[in-house]
C-alpha cells in the first residue's frame, strides 16, 4: 500500500514538472500598467527610462545594494513593452514573498499539498516557511487574500498575462478550502477547482445534466453536491489533513488508522422544479407559527398536507399524480412549485439541502 509520504512526492514531482509559473510571472508582467501610465502622462523615453531601472530595481533583494551603474549610459530602449512580455519572475526578479506564495498556492488548489512540505524532512533548522505551512489553513488564506490584493489594484476588464491564472488559481484554493472543510463552494469557485470554465458549469447546471451539482436559492454548492461533480473529472483529493496531523515528513510518522470502507451509496429520487429547486430536508421545512411544529407542505393550494417528517412528505409527493409542494422564495416567502422531472441524489447530498 502506497504512503502518504509517497502519495506526497508523487504529486509534488507531477506539480513541479507541470507548472508553468504563469501567476508568478504575470505579477511581474502585469507592471507594464506603469510604463503605460508614465507614457501617457510624459513621453515614451521617460517610459522607457522608468521601466528600464524598474527592471533592475525589482531584481535586486531588499537586503542588497542597487547598483545603478548597471542601468548604463545609452538611452533605453523605446520597445521596452516586447522586453516586459517576456519578463521571467524566476530569473528576473530577486522572487519576493508573494511569487512563493502564488508558486504554493497552484499546488494547493489542483494537487491538495504544499511544496514547503518538502523541507520538514531535511536536516537542521526548518524554515518559517515551512512551520508557517503546517497551518494549512491560515497559511493557505495569507495567500488568497495577498493575491486578492493585488488583483483589486487593476480596474475591471483590464488585460495582462497571468492576471486571470491568479484570479482563477485563489478561486481555486479557496474552493477546496471550502470542500475540505465541508462548506458550500460558489459556482466560480467549483469551476475552478474542476478545471472548467463557468460557463461550461453554468450550462450543466442550467441543462440540468445527470451530473450537475445542486445550486441552493442563496447561489451556493453543497460539499457534498460538489463532490458528486469532482469525482467525475481530474479532480486529486486532499491529504494535507492526514499528512499534517500524522507527521508524515518524519523517518517515523505517526500512524493513521486506515480509512473504513465506505458503505455503498444510498440514493434517493427527489421532485425537481422548473426552477432547479428540488424537495430538500433543510430548505423546505417551514418554521411553522409560534403554535406550531416545524413542517413540511405538499400538495395544491386548497388541498395541503403539512408533515412533520421528510420522509413522510417525499413518500406522500411520490404517490402524488402530479407533486406540488412549498419552498422559500428569493425573500423568504413559502410559494408552490410543481415536479418538472425527478432527480436521483444521494442521501449524503440531501442531508445538505
Amino acid at each position: 500500500m502506497q504512503s502518504l509520504q509517497q502519495e506526497y512526492d508523487i504529486r509534488l514531482t507531477t506539480f513541479q514538472d507541470g507548472y508553468e509559473w504563469e501567476e508568478c510571472d504575470g505579477l511581474v508582467r502585469s507592471l507594464a500598467l506603469a510604463g503605460d501610465l508614465i507614457e501617457c502622462a510624459f513621453e515614451p523615453i521617460i517610459a522607457a527610462r522608468a521601466m528600464h531601472a524598474l527592471g533592475q530595481i525589482i531584481s535586486t533583494a531588499p537586503v542588497a545594494e542597487m547598483a545603478w551603474s548597471k542601468l548604463g549610459d545609452g538611452e533605453p530602449s523605446l520597445d521596452w513593452r516586447t522586453d516586459w512580455e517576456d519578463i521571467d519572475a524566476y530569473n528576473d526578479t530577486y522572487w519576493p514573498e508573494t511569487m512563493e506564495q502564488a508558486h504554493d498556492l497552484n499546488a494547493f488548489a489542483y494537487y491538495g499539498i504544499l511544496p514547503s512540505w518538502a523541507h520538514l524532512g531535511e536536516e537542521g533548522e526548518k524554515s518559517q516557511r515551512a512551520h508557517d505551512s503546517l497551518d494549512v489553513p491560515g497559511f493557505v488564506t495569507a495567500a488568497i487574500e495577498r493575491l486578492t490584493n493585488f488583483l483589486s489594484l487593476f480596474g475591471p476588464g483590464m488585460e495582462f498575462y497571468g492576471l486571470e491564472t491568479i484570479r482563477t488559481t485563489c478561486l481555486a484554493a479557496a474552493g477546496r478550502l471550502k470542500f475540505d472543510n465541508g462548506d458550500p463552494l460558489t459556482v466560480h469557485e467549483l469551476a475552478a477547482l474542476s478545471r472548467v470554465t463557468t460557463k461550461r458549469l453554468q450550462n450543466a447546471i442550467y441543462a440540468k445534466s445527470a451530473d450537475a451539482p445542486i445550486v441552493s436559492k442563496d447561489g451556493l454548492i453543497a460539499a457534498a453536491s460538489a463532490e458528486s461533480w469532482l469525482t467525475k473529472r481530474e479532480y486529486m483529493p486532499s491529504i494535507w489533513k492526514e499528512y499534517v496531523s500524522g507527521e508524515c515528513w518524519k523517518s517515523e510518522p505517526t500512524p493513521i488508522a486506515p480509512k473504513k470502507l465506505e458503505e455503498p451509496e444510498e440514493y434517493l429520487f427527489v421532485p425537481e422544479a422548473r426552477d432547479g429547486t428540488i424537495f430538500g430536508p433543510k430548505s423546505c421545512l417551514r418554521p411553522g407559527r409560534p403554535s406550531e411544529e416545524p413542517h413540511y407542505t405538499i400538495g395544491a393550494k386548497g388541498e395541503e398536507q403539512d408533515y412533520s417528517s421528510y420522509e413522510d412528505a417525499l413518500a406522500a409527493l411520490t404517490a402524488m399524480a402530479t407533486p406540488r409542494w412549498r419552498r422559500p422564495n428569493d425573500v423568504g416567502n413559502f410559494g408552490i412549485v410543481t415536479v418538472e422531472r425527478w432527480r436521483r441524489v444521494s442521501a449524503r447530498e440531501l442531508s445538505q439541502l
